[in-house]
């Protein structure tokens, strides 16, 4: 077996660590979370693909799947059977809803997306369903309900800097499974 990578990115619940696993095996679990936090769009999985599919002869089906995919539903039936490999084979599955999260501050901090737009989506993705983990912290949780609610809240930088705080563990673990994609050959 070759040289894997492996990474953990730790993240505070209340009075315990928690961490977050970072693996160059789960590929299409990593293009499927960029995609589902709308950082990825249909031009970036495209040109993912294609820069593969050029620098090497013989890939799995669905890299070339992906590269042809008009639209989301294509593109997540392309890597299906990818995801069903990943999830069978490994151990270990990461929690995408926190790295969604994280997906969504690299937008706001971008420029990409507005801070209330930031709330929005949090606050959206906000119940026992979603499975993110962050969402077991009590402080994350009051400060995302205070900003939602309060606009003049939003203005005030400690609020702002603690939730940023709070997340940018979660952006560490989006920039790493990007590096992962990025350095991914087939």
């Amino acid at each position: 077996m070759e040289n894997q990578f492996q990474d953990f990115i730790q993240i505070h619940l209340n009075d315990r660590k928690v961490l977050i696993m970072c693996k160059d095996t789960l590929v299409a679990h990593y293009l499927h979370t960029a995609v589902s936090s709308e950082y990825y769009v249909k031009k970036d999985w495209e040109e993912w693909a294609d820069r593969i599919i050029m620098n090497k002869e013989n890939l799995d089906m669905w890299i070339y799947d992906v590269s042809i995919a008009k639209n989301l539903e294509e593109f997540f039936s392309a890597i299906y059977p990818q995801l069903c490999q990943e999830y069978f084979e490994e151990d270990d599955v990461y929690s995408e809803p926190d790295i969604i999260i994280g997906y969504y501050y690299i937008m706001y901090k971008e420029g990409r997306m507005t801070l209330f737009e930031l709330l929005s989506r949090v606050n959206d993705d906000d119940d026992a369903s979603s499975g993110a983990m962050l969402y077991r912290n009590k402080r994350f949780k009051e400060l995302i309900h205070k900003l939602f609610k309060d606009i003049l809240l939003q203005q005030e930088m400690q609020y702002v800097k603690e939730l940023e705080t709070i997340i940018a563990p979660l952006e560490k673990a989006a920039f790493r499974q990007q590096k992962i994609l990025e350095n991914y050959k087939g």
